[in-house]
């Protein structure tokens, strides 16, 4: 693959039947796709294996050398699967990568809360939330945006919340929609610090969000409740720290981890003082509320 801009995002378009296209979006989000685009939006709604012919998938990827070795992964796995045909790879300007997804994002109600897009009325709303993911996601779509969405509603009220790994910062605006007075957005990704700032403004939200670039040792103070919607590696780690951040009977919501994870996961935070209050599925995704006990 020829060298790429350092700004230039990337997309792969592959062909694929309809009957194993989730299968194939599954396992390629798995190995380094930042997010993925049914061009055939008629397919979106009905089941996979009702369908004949194929459907194109386009896969996204960050820029720089690191969205081109995740693309390199994805290839040699598309090679392995003969059901699959590649049909080029794309190199995309920001605005362009970003402008993309529009067509395809849409509200979710979850709880209490009403995610949605700017181009989707929130008329008579009681917590809407106006996102625009642009370059960082987390529209409330994905199964563990909704049960983190869920598992906040059950949780409120909290004076003080931080949501690690905030992305677009559906889950801290949801947080500050709903009354919270304090709320600490956090992530490593400057870009979706920048995108997490824009989503603040456009509710009216700033002036109750703090948003930081850096991790769980970055946040001040201690909260009663934390969101972190990541990955389960980075959940076991960091579980030591997010336990010196939450008072007593405090809580953690954790997501981003399938059901095979979760044991790993739980162990992780009962170690350092948790308990498990509550765990939801959906497809094969798992969301975890913990408890922390009195010290």
């Amino acid at each position: 693959m020829t060298e790429i801009r350092k700004d230039r995002h990337l997309q792969l378009r592959l062909r694929a039947p309809l009957a194993c296209a989730e299968e194939v979006c599954e396992r390629l989000l798995g190995v380094g796709a930042s997010g993925v685009e049914w061009v055939d939006e008629t397919c979106l709604d009905r089941p996979a294996d009702l369908l004949s012919g194929e459907v194109e998938l386009r896969f996204s990827f960050g820029p720089g050398a690191g969205g081109q070795a995740d693309l390199q992964d994805c290839e040699r796995l598309v090679a392995l699967d003969e059901r699959v045909r590649l049909v080029r790879q794309v190199e995309l300007d920001p605005a362009d990568w970003a402008t993309a997804w529009r067509a395809h994002h849409r509200a979710v109600r979850a709880g209490r809360f009403f995610v949605h897009p700017e181009w989707v009325s929130a008329a008579g709303e009681a917590c809407p939330v106006l996102i625009d993911p642009g370059m960082a996601f987390g529209t409330g779509l994905h199964p563990t945006t909704r049960m983190c969405l869920l598992g906040l509603d059950r949780a409120l009220p909290a004076r003080r919340v931080l949501d690690l790994g905030c992305g677009s910062g559906v889950l801290a605006l949801a947080a500050a929609r709903a009354g919270v007075p304090e709320v600490w957005a956090v992530d490593n990704d400057p870009e979706a610090c920048r995108v997490t700032a824009e989503n603040a403004e456009r509710n009216g939200l700033e002036r109750v969000l703090t948003i930081r670039q850096g991790d769980i040792e970055t946040a001040e103070g201690t909260f009663d409740l934390v969101l972190a919607n990541i990955l389960s590696g980075p959940l076991v780690a960091m579980a030591p720290g997010v336990a010196r951040r939450i008072v007593p009977d405090g809580r953690v919501l954790l997501s981003g981890l399938l059901q095979e994870e979760a044991p790993e996961v739980t162990s992780a935070y009962r170690a350092v003082g948790f308990q498990l209050e509550h765990e939801q599925h959906e497809d094969e995704w798992v969301a975890l509320a913990m408890l922390r006990g009195k010290t």
